[in-house]
């Protein structure tokens, strides 16, 4: 609970009201030109390009 930015106190009552969800994350390697295949495949693409996220057309 301090972990998540909880100041007060925490009491035994408190403690079992608490519902908690945990995440697990994967870590991937792999090369630029694996990447924008993945892209393309899962993506799409404008003109040849990969659609990435973040990028704006024309700018």
């Amino acid at each position: 609970m301090r972990k998540a930015g909880y100041n007060g106190t925490i009491t035994e009552s408190l403690r079992k009201k608490i519902r908690v969800t945990r995440y697990q994350s994967t870590l991937y390697t792999m090369h630029y030109g694996e990447y924008t295949a993945y892209v393309k495949k899962n993506r799409g693409e404008i003109n040849g390009e990969p659609i990435v996220n973040g990028f704006k057309p024309g700018q």
